[in-house]
């Protein structure tokens, strides 16, 4: 039945490219993103969308921190998964959503760079 989760994502990529008019390189990052769910979800050996849990979830977006991915990237991925479940609960595949009540990474805040006396001087005579 893993085919079955393969076939529910190929159906979610044809929806999001010709209902939701994505882009192909978001499309190529879900489908990434996807893949590697599906990759853990085998590993896991879950069978079917309604056996993956919150804590599964979880546990696979903590092995992705632990490899180091960014906390951009871990939330694009989590964005990716709400998205999939949200289409899975909508053609009734599923009937929870298992990313309700995880947050995001948090990112990091890029502080702006503070201007020398010089640079200040400068702007000032301008």
């Amino acid at each position: 039945m893993k085919t079955e989760i393969k076939e529910l994502e190929e159906s979610f990529l044809e929806y999001l490219k010709n209902n939701r008019n994505y882009s192909l390189h978001t499309l190529k990052s879900y489908q990434n993103d996807l893949s590697k769910l599906l990759i853990f979800l085998n590993e896991s050996n879950v069978n079917h969308p309604k056996e993956i849990s919150n804590s599964l979830i979880r546990n696979f977006i903590g092995n992705h921190r632990r490899k180091g991915l960014s906390p951009r990237s871990l939330s694009r991925m989590l964005s990716s998964l709400r998205s999939f479940f949200k289409f899975l609960n909508s053609i009734g595949i599923i009937d929870h959503d298992p990313t309700l009540g995880i947050a995001s990474p948090k990112q990091e805040s890029l502080l702006p760079k503070a201007l020398d006396t010089d640079m200040i001087n400068k702007l000032l005579d301008f």
